[in-house]
């Protein structure tokens, strides 16, 4: 029976118990966890109480992302991996992803392996002398004026009000996609017209956002249509209680199907966040003030990465010198 056992542990496909919420799972000193054994175990039981939930939704996708691409990588043993397979990995992943992304996965991998030497699970982490490929930079463009204005032309089409709240909520307050998706109406201020942000992803984005007058608005209206106004119920919540923010995935299926009706490339929060930036640079905002709405702490980052002005834009801007000669 013994014998039995064990081959049929050695030979059965690894199924992974990720999200599963399985408990008592973790055994310190065990030394043949399998690479996807242990990423399951970590992501549930270890990491979420030390990171942040933003940051354990990013650890998740780079690991889907991984496994995805690489299903093999499920079965190594822990002890046996080495920083050529991680480098080999990464490399594969390089025509597909930006790199950020394969940072991501790189930082996973190795968080994960720190925790497993804490547990004395491993002695060695690959993945620290595993360099990260050369890839290109992803580039988020904010959206034309014009592409702008398809994109709310099509908000019609959504059935549910709080969808388009939503939508109109990221274009007016440039929030990065947590910020708004986890509000809750203890952080708005009425009377002062303010949203406290705070928690974020980096010092400077701890901040007081003035807000306003349309999203004012737009909050007045869920406020006064919903009975989940409690302080910590969520502004934008999808259960009736208040207490269950929107999905990221339901957010993904809005934006998708506004983006098709209006004819555009595919709109992504963070686009939206672009887009509120450079319509205020447009207008002209001093780069400094927009930085601090956003919650930068450099303004150069700010206007590099944030800031993509539409042709229309630029036509306008250089006809000032046209009008300097005629005068």
């Amino acid at each position: 029976m013994l014998f039995i056992f064990a081959f049929v542990r050695i030979q059965a496909p690894y199924v992974g118990n990720f999200n599963k919420g399985s408990s008592n799972m973790y055994e310190t000193n065990k030394r043949d966890y399998t690479l996807g054994e242990w990423l399951d175990i970590w992501l549930e039981e270890i990491a979420p109480t030390k990171r942040k939930p933003n940051t354990i939704s990013i650890y998740r996708d780079a690991r889907r992302r991984l496994l995805t691409h690489h299903p093999e990588a499920a079965g190594i043993l822990l002890v046996e991996l080495n920083a050529l397979q991680v480098e080999g990995w990464l490399d594969s992943m390089r025509q597909k992803y930006a790199k950020s992304t394969l940072r991501h996965i790189r930082v996973m991998l190795n968080q994960a392996y720190k925790s497993a030497i804490k547990g004395h699970n491993c002695d060695d982490n690959p993945v620290k002398d595993a360099a990260l490929p050369a890839a290109r930079e992803k580039e988020v463009k904010a959206l034309t004026q014009r592409e702008q204005a398809a994109f709310e032309g099509c908000f019609h089409i959504l059935k549910k009000p709080i969808d388009e709240y939503i939508l109109r909520m990221y274009l007016l307050t440039g929030l990065r996609r947590d910020e708004l998706r986890l509000m809750q109406w203890r952080q708005y201020d009425p009377q002062n017209r303010t949203l406290k942000i705070p928690e974020s992803k980096t010092e400077a984005g701890v901040r007081l956002l003035p807000v306003l007058p349309e999203a004012a608005a737009i909050l007045y209206m869920i406020r006064c249509n919903t009975e989940y106004n409690k302080p910590h119920d969520y502004i934008f919540s999808v259960a009736d209680n208040g207490n269950k923010p929107f999905s990221t995935y339901h957010l993904r299926y809005i934006c998708t199907r506004v983006s098709k009706a209006a004819g555009i490339c595919h709109v992504t929060p963070h686009m939206l966040r672009h887009t509120f930036a450079t319509r205020l640079i447009e207008k002209g905002a001093d780069p400094k003030s927009v930085s601090m709405l956003l919650g930068h702490k450099n303004v150069v980052f700010t206007l590099q990465k944030y800031v993509s002005p539409d042709m229309e834009h630029l036509e306008t801007e250089i006809m000032r010198l046209s009008q300097i000669k005629k005068s």
